[in-house]
């Protein structure tokens, strides 16, 4: 199903499959491709500049996220809302593969598009107080189940679905992602 770590397959550009932006992030643009997202992860567009990841870091960005996908659908992961009482489950949307962009030369990612509104636009769920405290212990659940460091899952990365929450990004900034060796 996905691409083994570090296979990156050669991709039509974004831009020539007039791929429709639908979002910016510190380390990506992302474009909505039918029921694909692919992201862009040479341009940091809040930054207005160029900045290009690294190859190793889209790689330990990739094989996390599908680890993540793989050991929690498994094991079973929820958001604990401690107010409310109540534990929302939560799955995480793999990266299907990494392709090198042939116009552009970048790296994209893609992965299923999610429909749904995101975490940051429903606030029935949850009670604003609890979701900073819930959110950082998540962070530190996935850290310590994946043996990295610089998971950041945000609200605006999680969407809502009708069988609980979906993370479509477990780091606001792919940069700060540092595996554990050993």
């Amino acid at each position: 199903m996905f691409k083994e770590f570090g296979e990156i397959g050669s991709w039509p550009c974004h831009k020539e499959k007039k791929a429709e932006l639908i979002g910016t992030g510190v380390d990506s643009s992302v474009y909505r491709l039918g029921d694909l997202v692919v992201k862009d992860y040479r341009v940091a567009p809040s930054f207005g500049s160029t900045r290009f990841v690294e190859k190793e870091t889209l790689f330990d960005y990739f094989k996390i996220t599908n680890l993540a996908n793989e050991y929690f659908s498994n094991k079973g992961l929820y958001m604990n809302l401690p107010y409310r009482l109540k534990e929302i489950p939560i799955e995480i949307n793999p990266i299907l593969s990494l392709r090198s962009c042939n116009e552009c030369g970048g790296i994209e990612g893609v992965s299923k598009y999610i429909p749904g509104k995101r975490l940051s636009e429903v606030s029935d769920l949850f009670y604003k107080k609890e979701l900073n405290p819930t959110l950082n212990d998540l962070n530190e659940k996935l850290e310590k189940g994946l043996n990295c460091f610089g998971i950041n899952v945000i609200p605006l990365n999680i969407k809502v679905s009708g069988r609980g929450l979906i993370i479509t990004d477990l780091c606001a900034d792919i940069w700060m992602l540092k595996v554990n060796s050993g």
